[in-house]
């Protein structure tokens, strides 16, 4: 812990983004794997691992530490980033490891677009023309001309855009500890999952392969639980940490981990070979990106 803190910023940063990116792919891995549970169901339980984790720092630290001097910014945050979790693990498990992880991985677009809008980051018009780069090649894995639209792909896009707002007010946030923000989102998953689990059961009509009741847990999973819970809490540190101390055409630059972490755990675990659309594609947006940083670096 010592070698960290006299580690340079920015390197701290990249090692908080590496931290975040694999956790959050291991994590969708894992959902992936476990089909007997509804996608809802896994997110819900996460959080309450989560929870039970903060929770007890929280207490220690005392009630201030439950307080928030942006509630409004929170408030934002938690819902959008409750919905956009909702929306990855039902496109991870849908999709393939490296198609979904591709798309997610537009985050590292439509982040320097938000905050170009909201921050008032400047930008060039080199910057825009790479932007725009980035966003042909998620066209073409989406390929809505000559293959069939999937709804999962257009999940998996909406909540980009709703993780892309939860990073905006992630930056916005500065005083709140991590633990703080950590527990107001999981509040905010607990609270619409909760709700989601008392009304379902009365809409048998609504259900689908998406949309299912509770399913009782079995004993010989509760090990892949509560490792699904470690790996979130430790991705959502590294998360906060990551956005909050680094500019975020910077992180967001990094995000192709996601592809190539993605890809690799798809190929060994679950046997998918990427096609040729989601490596071009992925390529064109891993080209950009790669530029965007390395102009945001200098």
């Amino acid at each position: 812990m010592k070698i960290f803190q006299t580690l340079s910023p920015k390197t701290k940063g990249i090692l908080w983004i590496l931290s975040t990116k694999f956790s959050f792919v291991v994590m969708m891995s894992i959902v992936k794997q476990f089909l007997i549970y509804p996608s809802l169901q896994m997110n819900f339980i996460r959080s309450v691992l989560v929870m039970a984790v903060v929770l007890p720092i929280l207490i220690k630290k005392g009630k201030q530490a439950f307080l928030t001097k942006w509630p409004l910014y929170q408030l934002i945050r938690v819902v959008l980033g409750a919905t956009a979790m909702i929306s990855f693990f039902y496109a991870y498990r849908v999709l393939s490891m490296a198609k979904a992880s591709a798309l997610n991985f537009s985050l590292a677009l439509v982040l320097p677009f938000m905050a170009i809008l909201f921050l008032k980051e400047k930008v060039t018009w080199q910057r825009w023309a790479v932007i725009l780069l980035g966003y042909l090649g998620m066209w073409i894995i989406i390929d809505p001309v000559f293959d069939k639209f999937e709804w999962a792909e257009g999940v998996m896009l909406f909540g980009v855009v709703c993780l892309a707002g939860d990073s905006l007010q992630v930056k916005k946030i500065k005083t709140d500890s991590p633990y703080t923000m950590m527990f107001y989102s999981a509040c905010a998953t607990l609270f619409l999952l909760g709700l989601y689990f008392l009304i379902i059961p009365h809409f048998p009509n609504l259900q689908n392969e998406f949309l299912m009741p509770w399913k009782s847990l079995e004993a010989k999973h509760i090990p892949i639980f509560l490792s699904l819970g470690g790996i979130a809490f430790f991705g959502q540190y590294s998360y906060v940490n990551a956005y909050r101390q680094n500019r975020l055409n910077f992180v967001a630059g990094f995000d192709y981990l996601k592809l190539v972490f993605g890809t690799i755990i798809g190929l060994i675990f679950f046997g998918e070979i990427p096609g040729w659309d989601t490596l071009l594609g992925g390529f064109i947006i891993l080209a950009c990106s790669y530029i965007l940083a390395r102009q945001e670096s200098k």
